[in-house]
């Protein structure tokens, strides 16, 4: 698609020739303010000058009538932006409907400029209900250790301390590692195209992967003083220290309506930028007091506590570097969420082995379970543990 200024020139160009000698003259007076008026229009020049514009435009004049008002069209600009317009319907025309309902529902510029600057971003509604059932259902049965698919290391707890393991008192915060590959429920959610390209977009990157997902229910507290399900504030990356990518993000997905009244995310505005907080590996840390006084590094930063309060349906995502984490549930009724975490297609392994020759220095639950290349080191593409979601085809460009 052309750009914005060489657009202009060729509206202009075909709004000349259609003038003859009257517009030739005009020629270098002619902006984008400039009154069509002041040029002698009048509704049947206009319509002349639309139908000379379709082959730019790259449709009859019929099939775009509707989207049509002569009424708006007062100046040279109006007039670009609305062959603009129409062009981009040619381009919807050729989307399917799913794309088309995947488009409405992305992220504008604006939304991408305020993740990159906030470290946050919260969807649309995207979820349907009959999905975020299908997930809850999932959820029951994955505590009542009904497996809906096995793998070789699903009772290993090396690899997770919850397999096979039921979750009987609910008084208690627990989060399950693995999840979506053990609900097929909880793996329709985590996978779902959306989620992902939505992910892409935000961190412009052309491929993204699975990287793990948790579970996490949180109980409502005993009482006001009760920090019980309170999620000490971290940093996603600090858990991820083998990880080359610095563009990982998560998907954080509940599982119903989420507000500060039964523990929503808070996000730390602008903290994807404070990077030498090496210390917060903290998501069990109850203490939050103590965590924002002694343990974050604002860089001279102002420390702002945003929570995210998110409708059933909506999905919030965040930088892996963006301080988080939430605090106690108030309700009566226990918070249940999907984390998703996403690595973008460039991430790899980081050898760290150097650092200690008697023992790996950090291992992730993953190396434990994914295929190792031929370095010898863990594979972070293996499919089967890091299967692609969202790609952009190379013969896209």
């Amino acid at each position: 698609m052309s750009t914005q200024a060489s657009l202009y020139d060729e509206v202009c160009r075909v709004l000349i020739a259609m003038l003859g000698e009257d517009g030739a003259a005009r020629q270098a007076d002619l902006s984008p303010s400039t009154p069509l008026q002041s040029l002698g229009m009048d509704s049947v020049r206009y319509i002349n000058l639309l139908l000379s514009l379709e082959g730019i435009i790259g449709k009859e004049l019929d099939e775009v009538a509707e989207y049509i008002d002569l009424s708006e069209i007062i100046t040279v600009g109006d007039l670009v932006t609305l062959v603009e317009r129409l062009r981009d319907l040619l381009w919807e025309s050729d989307m399917s409907d799913s794309e088309l309902e995947m488009q409405v529902l992305m992220p504008s510029e604006e939304d991408i400029a305020n993740y990159q600057r906030n470290g946050y971003y919260v969807s649309k509604q995207i979820l349907s209900d009959e999905l975020i059932a299908a997930a809850r259902e999932g959820s029951e049965r994955l505590y009542r250790c009904e497996y809906d698919e096995r793998f070789a290391w699903s009772d290993n707890p090396r690899v997770d301390p919850n397999f096979g393991v039921p979750f009987t008192d609910r008084s208690l915060t627990r989060a399950d590692g693995y999840a979506s590959f053990h609900s097929f429920g909880l793996r329709d959610l985590a996978r779902l195209p959306i989620i992902s390209a939505i992910a892409a977009t935000l961190i412009g990157a052309r491929e993204i992967r699975y990287w793990k997902d948790q579970l996490i229910y949180k109980p409502p507290a005993r009482g006001t003083a009760e920090n019980e399900g309170v999620i000490g504030f971290h940093q996603d990356k600090r858990y991820w220290a083998t990880c080359k990518s610095d563009r990982m993000i998560t998907a954080w997905i509940p599982l119903h309506d989420c507000s500060t009244q039964n523990g929503c995310l808070v996000m730390i505005r602008g903290s994807h930028r404070w990077r030498n907080n090496h210390a917060l590996v903290t998501f069990d840390e109850k203490n939050m007091d103590f965590i924002k006084a002694k343990l974050i590094n604002t860089e001279g930063d102002e420390l702002v506590e945003v929570p995210l309060e998110l409708k059933r349906g909506q999905v919030s995502f965040h930088d892996c570097y963006t301080i988080h984490g939430s605090y106690a549930n108030l309700s009566d009724s226990p918070r249940r969420t999907l984390s998703v975490h996403l690595q973008d297609g460039e991430n790899r392994y980081r050898n760290l082995n150097f650092l200690s020759k008697e023992k790996p220095v950090f291992q992730h639950s993953h190396d434990l379970i994914c295929r190792k290349a031929a370095n010898g080191f863990p594979d972070y593409s293996d499919p089967e543990i890091f299967p692609t979601l969202y790609s952009v085809a190379a013969d896209n460009d």
